[in-house]
């Protein structure tokens, strides 16, 4: 039985916008790359949230597809999957 092996690991970056209407996602080291999910209905309920969902999770899929992965030596190991550490912080104005 083979040992597991994990790779060095790779960082995405991303900034996430709450918006009247939806967020905008952006990249802080390429100012160039935003992305906007719009949401009509926008509420802090929360609800309704189909286009910011699917465009989060497209930013990390395609990142885990097309940088993680690529950057793989093929003849090193076989990619069954990816640990993932997300950290997060709370940025905004003060209410003062």
């Amino acid at each position: 039985m083979s040992k597991k092996k994990v790779t060095a690991a790779e960082t995405l970056r991303i900034n996430i916008e709450l918006a009247d209407n939806g967020i905008i996602i952006r990249n802080p080291d390429c100012e160039d790359e935003v992305t906007l999910a719009m949401e009509k209905g926008w509420s802090d309920s929360m609800e309704h949230l189909d286009d910011e969902y699917k465009a989060i999770g497209q930013k990390v899929w395609d990142w885990l597809l097309n940088v993680v992965l690529q950057e793989q030596d093929p003849n090193e190991i076989i990619t069954t999957g990816f640990q993932l550490e997300i950290s997060a912080k709370c940025e905004g104005r003060s209410m003062r």
